[in-house]
């Protein structure tokens, strides 16, 4: 069907830019990022019902990228690093299927993703340039703790999320 999904990923990275040669840099970095993803909406049929769940969660990310200038017009940076995930969390709106039922919300355990782009850009001049950079990421969430269902507030089971993971990966293209 057309289940409606939102993504969103913000990151901030600090790091230091070290020279190796004329051409060569390395570039080592520390940050922190957010994610939130909000899938499914509340659509009831004769067939199915659904509902809204909304993920987020906090990471540490730590990387490497290279700087390779290939004379005046090409540069080449790839870029590589770990995620550390902390303080994930899912919450399952139920109670847009009845209002009886509660929205219950799932810690997530912590799992460490990864990813890789390789960024080139070629300089038509001082001030324009095209930069095409391939990338993929691989995230993965663990095994929440149990959570209580409820049904107008007396307690009729409990239910945890299982743990999964995603690959995601794309070309973006951009002008400069």
């Amino acid at each position: 069907n057309n289940n409606q999904q939102k993504l969103f990923r913000g990151e901030l990275n600090i790091g230091y830019n070290f020279a190796v040669a004329k051409y060569i840099s390395l570039k080592p970095y520390v940050g922190y990022g957010y994610r939130r993803w909000s899938r499914g909406e509340k659509k009831i049929t004769e067939t199915y019902a659904s509902y809204n769940e909304r993920y987020y969660w906090h990471y540490f990310p730590v990387g490497f990228m290279v700087d390779f200038a290939i004379g005046d017009k090409l540069l080449v940076q790839p870029n590589a690093g770990l995620r550390f995930m902390f303080y994930g969390k899912m919450t399952a709106y139920l109670s847009e299927l009845d209002d009886g039922y509660n929205d219950p919300t799932f810690k997530l355990r912590n799992k460490t993703g990864w990813y890789a782009e390789l960024p080139i850009t070629y300089k038509f001049s001082q001030t324009w340039a095209i930069v095409v950079k391939p990338w993929y990421e691989y995230s993965e969430i663990g095994k929440s703790d149990k959570a209580p269902l409820t049904y107008y507030g007396s307690l009729y089971g409990y239910a945890y999320e299982p743990s999964s993971e995603t690959k995601q990966y794309g070309v973006n293209l951009g002008v400069i």
